[in-house]
């Protein structure tokens, strides 16, 4: 199974045509939360029965723990194709990098930049930002978060079952046709009206992530540094 830069994966590969997003961004560099989380290298697991050793190569981990580096306010991960080839996946240069804030609020939320990404191309399919809900369930002795839950900031309910049609089915089988208060869908974007609104989503977009098999994810930190050192 292919990896994916593991924030963006989450958003885009989990529920991105159901995600709040924006052209341009509801929050600045400078609201990001403080203290953040702890920079090196984490592990994104996939379900709570995911095991590993946290000692090993990251190369070694099973496929359900995905390593993201953090380095303050950019996300790094293994590009597309990294597990065919277990050398570039140790290769953290070869890594994506994009771009985030993490502001405070219960929940907190990460905006994730697309455009930073290294597949952000100029017809703009990567553009914009998108918006995933985070709780923090440890820090360390300095306040940094070191484990943290994360879901996507939905725009709504989805159904449970997909509309008969022929052929392919259309991008907007995909978008709730309940958004959340202040949420406006237009072909089959989802849009927040203020930041209030997108708040209010990110809260209760938690109960409805496992429904609209979006489930959270646990990102734990490892270590300091990707190699071990």
């Amino acid at each position: 199974m292919m990896r994916k830069l593991a924030i963006a994966a989450l958003a885009i590969g989990l529920g991105g045509c159901n995600m709040v997003v924006s052209e341009k961004p509801w929050f600045a560099a400078s609201e990001a939360a403080l203290p953040g989380l702890r920079d090196g290298l984490w592990a994104n697991l996939k379900g709570s029965d995911c095991k590993f050793d946290p000692a090993q190569a990251m190369q070694d981990w099973p496929d359900c723990a995905q390593p993201m580096l953090v380095e303050g306010g950019r996300y790094r991960g293994p590009s597309m194709g990294a597990d065919d080839e277990k050398g570039q996946l140790a290769d953290v240069t070869k890594w994506d990098k994009i771009d985030h804030v993490l502001v405070p609020g219960d929940p907190l939320i990460d905006q994730i930049d697309m455009s930073s990404g290294k597949n952000a191309g100029p017809q703009g399919e990567s553009k914009g930002f998108l918006y995933i809900a985070a709780r923090i369930l440890k820090r360390d002795e300095e306040g940094r978060g070191i484990e943290v839950l994360r879901w996507p900031v939905a725009c709504g309910p989805l159904p449970k079952k997909l509309p008969k049609r022929k052929g392919m089915p259309n991008p907007s089988d995909f978008v709730s046709k309940q958004p959340f208060p202040g949420l406006t869908v237009k072909d089959s974007v989802c849009t927040a009206a203020d930041i209030a609104a997108l708040r209010r989503a990110a809260a209760l977009s938690e109960k409805i992530a496992v429904p609209n098999k979006t489930p959270p994810i646990t990102s734990r930190w490892v270590r300091e540094r990707a190699d071990g050192g």
